[in-house]
């Protein structure tokens, strides 16, 4: 279950928003249809997908069916390079846990790679609560930082974002006049040509 507490009223009322959300919608047609496509492409250029989509079916069975060893087997890899393993058994024993860790470093800018878990605990809003900056390295989900959003997509975050979206966000971070807002005032007029990501 998610640590994102989601009212299902709440989730209705989101939904119902994004559905009439015609940027939104053009976005996420783009987006799909370009993922879609570029995976049709991939697929061309190998001898037997459905082979290789059972190989790896199995192999992910394979691994839950025996995940204590393979978990077992990381920690012991990871503890032997130096690495500290950590359980914990709630997303704020886990948030608790790395504020910890930044603390006794002195950290107040953290990296941190994508993570759909960390999304859940909310372990961003958990570092900031203690003067850490969290910043995201994933480009999806440094843009939805910027933007003070939350991933749509666990694989594309950002991919309700047209390319122009993230331009003017982009530029409003770094105190810059968009390209669009450029464009208008060196032309009297402001562009209302949609670009897609």
């Amino acid at each position: 279950m998610s640590g994102i507490p989601q009212p299902e009223e709440r989730f209705r009322e989101v939904a119902r928003g994004a559905i009439a959300n015609e940027h939104m919608q053009g976005a996420l047609d783009a987006a799909t249809a370009r993922l879609y496509d570029n995976r049709l492409a991939a697929w061309d250029e190998l001898d037997d997908v459905e082979a290789l989509r059972e190989q790896a079916h199995e192999i992910r069975m394979r691994t839950i069916d025996d995940l204590d060893k393979h978990v077992a087997e990381f920690t012991s890899a990871f503890e032997s390079r130096g690495g500290h393993v950590r359980f914990a058994a709630t997303g704020d024993e886990a948030c608790s846990y790395v504020v910890d860790v930044c603390s006794r470093a002195g950290a107040k800018v953290v990296a941190k790679s994508k993570s759909m878990a960390t999304e859940e605990i909310r372990l961003n809003a958990a570092l900031e609560q203690v003067g850490v900056k969290p910043v995201e390295t994933d480009l999806g989900e440094y843009i939805l930082q910027l933007a003070g959003e939350h991933p749509a997509h666990i694989v594309a975050p950002a991919i309700d974002k047209t390319a122009q979206d993230v331009a003017e966000l982009f530029s409003r971070v770094v105190g810059r006049p968009s390209l669009r807002r450029r464009r208008g005032a060196s032309s009297g007029r402001s562009s209302s040509r949609r670009m897609s990501a």
